[in-house]
């Protein structure tokens, strides 16, 4: 009987610590593959990212003769006002010191009016707080008028 016992205890212990050793392997084994998968679907937004990165504003009218007919290219931010610390300086007076800003977020990009007097205008619609910019979309601050690319 000892014996039986013996190989009994034995098998049991072999079993609980197999079956412990495949589950941390398969653990391991699946870690693996959903990493390689998600830095496989990164590599391919980083690489399509990097084609629709860069955004830009092109001035479609304007009083200003410098400003008719620039674009100004970004990918993270840009700032619109009268103050010359802005990326666009639109010297009017109908604009603010500090006016809009055009932000990157979670890949879109978005207009904010920062408390102007006399507001910003998305496709002929007042801005109020923020919006999603599309391409296309005609963005009005002061006399100046603006078109969002991408």
């Amino acid at each position: 009987m000892p014996v039986a016992a013996f190989f009994f205890k034995a098998l049991r212990i072999f079993l609980e610590y197999g079956m412990l050793l495949w589950l941390i392997t398969f653990s391991v084994r699946l870690g693996r593959m959903m990493f390689r998968d998600y830095q496989q679907k990164r590599k391919e937004n980083d690489v399509g990212g990097q084609k629709n990165a860069e955004a830009s504003l092109l001035i479609l009218s304007s009083k200003e003769e410098g400003l008719l007919g620039k674009r100004f290219v970004f990918s993270d931010q840009l700032s619109i006002g009268r103050d010359p610390d802005n990326d666009i300086v639109i010297p009017e007076q109908f604009v603010s010191h500090h006016h809009a800003i055009v932000y990157k977020h979670s890949g879109h990009f978005v207009i904010k009016d920062l408390g102007s007097r006399n507001h910003s205008f998305v496709n002929d619609e007042m801005l109020t707080g923020s919006v999603f910019l599309k391409p296309g979309d005609v963005i009005r601050i002061g006399m100046v008028t603006l078109q969002f690319k991408r």
